[in-house]
């Protein structure tokens, strides 16, 4: 069933809605190729905004969700990988690497959860969500369960709520939107991106540190004892494996 341009089926798996979405998609950029050598880099960036983009998620607010079956969640990330390969710049792919689907998902759950626990509505939802919120004297954050057992009832709002249990402070709540929404970005925005820069840094000292102490273990045996490079080799592997978590 198709409802102002959303395709649904009973179990409200989106299959059918990501595929049409994809292979739309596709078919733009393919378009915008042919025309790309007629424009600069900030008018195609502009084109990919306005043409590509409102495709690829038109009504993501109602169906892109936690919930959402993780292989339809890889084909949206490369599709979206894909528009953004038509540009000759780095950055922005990059930019797309960093910025994982199930991060900016749960952001918007945050927004939801404020604007459904301020104003009420649907009252529907807020009834559902009162028995869904489990408060621990022992703890500040809010614990979120998911109750129906049934593949469609993990779709409604409050059930979604789940994925961002233990990470937002009950006094959260009773702030403005707008200091609500800065401790939020921070929770799940900008503390994930500076964990994910100290690892690559990380990553890049551990392997100028591996370099060196081969160089010096096989050019220049005598100035390095064994038990040094041992403990430095170790120290690598840690700085590697952190990189990986």
């Amino acid at each position: 069933m198709k409802v102002l341009g959303t395709t649904m089926d009973t179990t409200l798996t989106w299959n059918e809605h990501v595929n049409n979405a994809i292979s739309n998609v596709q078919s733009k950029i393919h378009a915008v190729r042919m025309i790309q050598r007629f424009f600069t880099t900030d008018k195609i960036l502009q084109l990919l905004k306005a043409y590509c983009y409102p495709s690829l998620n038109y009504a993501s607010s109602v169906w892109l969700t936690p919930s959402l079956n993780s292989k339809l969640k890889s084909n949206l990330f490369l599709a979206s990988g894909k528009i953004l390969s038509t540009i000759e710049v780095d950055s922005y792919r990059n930019l797309h690497k960093i910025y994982m689907p199930e991060m900016w998902q749960n952001y918007k759950l945050t927004i939801s959860l404020y604007d459904l626990t301020t104003t009420k509505l649907p009252h529907i939802d807020w009834q559902l969500l009162q028995g869904k919120i489990l408060q621990n004297r022992r703890s500040t954050k809010l614990h979120f369960t998911s109750t129906n057992k049934l593949w469609c009832g993990l779709k409604i709002l409050p059930n979604c709520f789940k994925t961002i249990t233990n990470r937002i402070n009950a006094s959260w709540l009773k702030l403005t939107k707008e200091t609500y929404i800065q401790n939020c970005k921070k929770e799940f925005i900008t503390s994930p991106l500076q964990l994910y820069w100290f690892a690559n840094v990380c990553f890049v000292f551990a392997d100028v540190w591996f370099l060196t102490f081969i160089i010096l273990k096989f050019f220049c045996v005598k100035r390095v004892h064994c038990n040094t490079f041992n403990i430095v080799l170790v120290f690598c592997w840690l700085f590697w494996l952190m990189y990986l978590v």
